[in-house]
């Protein structure tokens, strides 16, 4: 069953995530304007595999709408952001996806999921945009889709490239046997075939199936990675999925360093993780996720923004917490253009034009990806327990900063 509920509803919420309520915001966004708020859609993850991120995406879209609406909403109309949650499942995306089609709704923000994303867009294409949370989706320019962040597949070319700066030859990679895991071996693929990786090689590709009936262990997967030799292992996969591989790993006592994707840039998943995390944990984040490497000027500020943000509500600011962030906001910018009659084709056309938009991740230029963001947004990250804290351990799209540990 589908479950609709408003971000405003902060107490139910904040109970749910286990954070400390946002007390300081308005019951209602209408109460001070004395007008009803603008509704903006989210279709998220809340529940299922990837519960933790949809929640968390959440959370940041409550901390959000007080922040847009402080600064007068659009055009001085209030700003609602409404969450339905997906269950992390392809199919409830569509159902809930054709229910906001018959409503007229131009845009979403969401889904979290790869398969979500991609089972959204041919049915919105032509009549409302899609902007997925998920960067191993990959839309067509055109499409009416557009995603977060950076590119796995630069995300992947970009471990690659760093394994090598610090001195490892032999990696391994365990997949999901799904489209993430396609999608992986792609990226992989491209980062092993670069002239300047010619002497790093990929001992071994291990599988594993997921979802209702996937493999609850990866043992085995593991102890032939222990076996192969290999001196790093990638794996990206997310929210269950990701604490099966931990266990793996952790049971046949591996000690190599482990990289992973952005969604494990999380506090709450840290925490939830804790008894079975590598030693050494890699995450290529954003820029967003280590203000002291970031750029000086408008994105160090962008960054303060939300960190400020986070933080005055009693939030903990992470990358998951952050998706939504800079989409909600470039949302909000095509409604203030065009109003908030503006049509899916409207905000599709503001979108793909967009060029120099400063957020927390980078400057966007829409025209050259679907994303906005090169490379040059991607900082290698490394969860430091004893601090629990993230720590940048590379500079924005370059090496190893050698003297981080």
């Amino acid at each position: 069953m589908r479950r609709l509920f408003s971000v405003t509803l902060v107490l139910v919420l904040g109970a749910a995530l286990g954070v400390v309520p946002l007390a300081s915001r308005a019951a209602d966004p209408s109460t001070s304007s004395g007008q009803a708020p603008f509704e903006i859609n989210a279709v998220l993850a809340t529940t299922g595999a990837a519960g933790f991120a949809g929640k968390a995406e959440s959370q940041g879209l409550a901390v959000e709408e007080t922040v847009i609406n402080n600064a007068g909403g659009i055009n001085g109309r209030p700003v609602k952001f409404v969450i339905w949650d997906d269950q992390s499942n392809p199919q409830v995306a569509v159902q809930i996806g054709n229910q906001l089609l018959a409503k007229g709704v131009p845009v979403v923000i969401g889904p979290s999921l790869l398969p979500s994303c991609a089972a959204l867009q041919p049915i919105f294409k032509g009549k409302a945009v899609v902007f997925c949370t998920s960067a191993g989706y990959h839309p067509d320019p055109n499409s009416f889709a557009f995603t977060q962040g950076v590119s796995t597949i630069d995300q992947l070319v970009f471990a690659v490239r760093y394994l090598r700066l610090s001195g490892i030859r032999k990696i391994a990679a365990v997949t999901s046997v799904d489209a993430n895991g396609k999608d992986v071996e792609k990226g992989l693929e491209l980062a092993l075939s670069q002239p300047e990786n010619k002497d790093m090689s990929l001992v071994t590709t291990e599988h594993f199936s997921v979802g209702s009936i996937g493999d609850v262990t990866v043992d085995a997967q593991m102890s032939k990675v222990k076996a192969s030799g290999a001196q790093a292992v990638i794996n990206y996969n997310t929210g269950t999925p990701f604490g099966t591989v931990l266990h793996g790993y952790t049971n046949v006592g591996l000690d190599i360093p482990l990289v992973t994707q952005p969604a494990a840039l999380s506090f709450s998943l840290m925490n939830q993780y804790a008894s079975f995390l590598p030693k050494e944990l890699l995450i290529t984040g954003l820029v967003g996720d280590a203000p002291d490497v970031a750029p000086r000027g408008p994105i160090s500020n962008a960054i303060r923004g939300y960190v400020d943000s986070m933080k005055g509500a009693g939030v903990e600011p992470d990358h998951v917490g952050a998706l939504a962030w800079d989409i909600a906001q470039i949302i909000v910018a095509a409604y203030k253009k065009y109003g908030l009659t503006a049509t899916g084709p409207q905000i599709n056309d503001y979108i793909q034009t967009l060029h120099g938009w400063v957020g927390m991740n980078g400057q966007y230029d829409f025209r050259s990806s679907q994303s906005g963001l090169t490379p040059s947004s991607i900082v290698m990250v490394r969860w430091t327990p004893e601090k629990k804290a993230f720590l940048a351990v590379s500079r924005p799209g370059g090496g190893p900063i050698t003297a981080r540990r």
